[in-house]
């Protein structure tokens, strides 16, 4: 995976997610309050964006660039 790729699904994974997550939080709601699926969801998510986000900085430590551009 590439570098670009993986840290544009780092910042846009959680932006598109939490519409759906809240949405879905709230017709759950209405339903069975003992079962908490949007809790789960977002913990789904930010998972998965901790693995992109990873791979993005692994990628870029092996680079050797450095951190300040001149």
């Amino acid at each position: 995976m590439d570098a670009n790729l993986a840290f544009l699904l780092a910042v846009g994974l959680p932006i598109l997610a939490s519409p759906v997550i809240y949405l879905i939080g709230r017709l759950f709601e209405r339903g069975n309050p003992k079962i908490n699926v949007a809790r789960w969801l977002a913990l789904i998510t930010l998972l998965a964006d901790s693995y992109f986000l990873s791979i993005a900085a692994n990628t870029f430590l092996q680079s050797h660039h450095d951190l300040l551009v001149s």
